[in-house]
């Protein structure tokens, strides 16, 4: 039997004979070997092939901006590679590998940032707070208002979502159409600090208003 998948791909089907299967009955299962043919070569999704921008200080990111250019952290510092394409260190020793955060929401209103997503309208900032070094820290998506000057409003701190037990908010992003995807969650519990009863791991979506769809 072959998988379904697999069956436009097989080329030929042949029964390993030697002394001892040549014994058997034809009513007993043997060994049988599949021969596949190559893949035809997939058409890229790319309308060109990759062009190299930079061999290092790219550790994490990139965030692009419209004035900035192209922003990635690496080496311990904030990597600017602007529109022109001159590369240079934008904020050196930001810390964090590089992830520069409010120093008020580190070290007041968030136990431990673990991402940041800005809307596009500039209007919002969402931080994922996930602190598993013991069961009762933070697992929460929280979100700011940005005053005009890009300052954060941390009056309008707004909880989102609390994970409770379980594994916290790790990676987040924005669409275009203002939704927001985190990746959260286990499936297997990670104890003492973390449970998963029932499983939770997965990508949890949430509107623009911050409702989980």
């Amino acid at each position: 039997f072959v998988s379904a998948s697999l069956r436009e791909q097989v080329e030929s089907v042949a029964i390993l004979r030697d002394p001892c299967t040549e014994m058997l009955s034809d009513h007993l299962p043997v060994t049988a070997t599949i021969r596949l043919r190559e893949p035809a070569a997939r058409e890229s999704i790319f309308a060109s092939k990759p062009t190299l921008l930079q061999e290092t200080g790219a550790g994490e990111g990139p965030a692009g901006h419209p004035k900035l250019g192209l922003l990635t952290s690496g080496e311990g510092n904030i990597n600017q590679r602007s529109p022109a394409g001159n590369q240079s260190v934008w904020f050196r020793d930001a810390g964090s590998n590089g992830l520069r955060f409010d120093a008020r929401i580190i070290t007041h209103e968030v136990d431990r940032p673990n991402g940041i997503a800005i809307t596009t309208d500039n209007r919002f900032l969402f931080v994922t707070d996930n602190n598993n070094s013991n069961r009762s820290s933070a697992r929460k998506l929280w979100r700011f208002n940005l005053n005009p000057d890009d300052s954060i409003d941390v009056a309008t701190q707004t909880l989102i979502y609390d994970w409770g037990s379980t594994r916290g908010p790790d990676g987040l992003k924005l669409d275009i159409a203002g939704r927001l995807y985190v990746a959260a969650g286990l499936n297997r519990p990670n104890l003492p600090y973390e449970t998963a009863d029932p499983p939770t791991a997965g990508i949890y979506v949430f509107s623009p208003a911050g409702e989980l769809l």
